[in-house]
């Protein structure tokens, strides 16, 4: 996010034996978001994005 590289957990939502949502871990979020100063929205979207392009990369969810 902005060139820097962060650890931030997200948990998945699962039905059906697949991922159906993804959740951005709160605390971590809005502690990089005002680190930075950036809006929580954006270090959110932005975790989540990158997250669902894992999961895709690993065969784990259809693009």
């Amino acid at each position: 996010l902005r060139g820097r590289e962060r650890t931030i957990d997200v948990k998945c939502g699962w039905a059906g034996g697949k991922i159906t949502s993804f959740k951005t871990e709160y605390d971590q979020a809005a502690a990089c978001a005002q680190e930075i100063g950036v809006p929580l929205r954006e270090v959110t979207g932005a975790v989540e994005a990158a997250a669902r392009r894992l999961f895709i990369e690993r065969g784990v969810l259809e693009p």
